[in-house]
């Protein structure tokens, strides 16, 4: 998942989970993601990191 946001193609972590999504994840593992503040605040900061290099 990380190695998605770091790869700076990706915005906003709701682009990565979409990207998970078209790669075949569970659907479930995504609607657990997005339950979880913590982890969608990491996946932005990678997201936010990697965009502005």
């Amino acid at each position: 998942m990380s190695p998605l946001a770091d790869s700076g193609c990706y915005k906003h972590w709701h682009q990565v989970a979409y990207a998970l999504l078209a790669e075949g994840f569970e659907s479930a593992l995504i609607k657990r993601l997005v339950g979880d503040a913590f982890a969608v605040m990491m996946l932005s900061r990678c997201c936010t990191q990697a965009h502005a290099s």
